[in-house]
């Protein structure tokens, strides 16, 4: 719900509360203290729950926050729930970053098209420009279709129904356009 920032500290996890500016522990160091215990990455998964690595990501377990929303307790920090079934001792879990945005589409259904053929035709329709740019992008199509503009790793930071997409208040960098199954790679410079 964007009230809550949650950081990892090594030994323990912190969640920040904007409304009051304010700082509650999560949790703390689980057992004694060794390097493999440690909490490390934080992602947003797919179900809205915020998986969390542990140092080095040598362990067959992650902790998961199961209500990022809830505040101080009532996140429902579960701490190593999420265990890898594998009796192998090298397989383990990375860490968060190297998860996929399952964001970008519907759940069950690609985000992106299958088919060089339909991207093809899809891109046919889909003009941006000036690209590179500094200010503004301007979109030129004809569907119906959100004008979204996303990070180089996923992530939305734009949906809108003009042709126009600002992008002065962003860094430089690679970002992509999207209408509908239409993407266009584009520089904000």
């Amino acid at each position: 719900n964007g009230q809550h920032l949650y950081i990892s500290r090594y030994s323990h996890v912190m969640q920040y509360q904007f409304a009051n500016n304010d700082f509650h522990k999560v949790c703390g160091m689980d057992t004694a203290y060794n390097d493999f215990m440690a909490y490390t990455s934080l992602q947003l998964g797919f179900d809205n729950k915020i998986y969390i690595g542990h140092f080095h990501g040598f362990s067959r377990q992650m902790s998961v926050i199961d209500n990022p929303d809830g505040q101080g307790a009532a996140c429902n920090f579960c701490r190593k729930c999420l265990k890898s079934k594998s009796t192998n001792q090298f397989n383990t879990f990375g860490t968060p970053p190297n998860m996929p945005n399952y964001e970008l589409g519907a759940r069950g259904q690609p985000s992106w098209p299958l088919s060089s053929t339909q991207f093809e035709v899809d891109s046919l329709q889909l003009a941006v420009y000036p690209n590179p740019a500094s200010n503004v992008f301007y979109v030129q199509t004809h569907s119906k279709h959100k004008r979204e503009l996303y990070t180089d790793i996923g992530k939305l930071l734009i949906s809108t129904d003009l042709n126009e997409i600002d992008v002065s208040n962003y860094s430089k960098g690679i970002y992509y356009i999207k209408v509908g199954s239409a993407v266009r790679k584009v520089v904000v410079e």
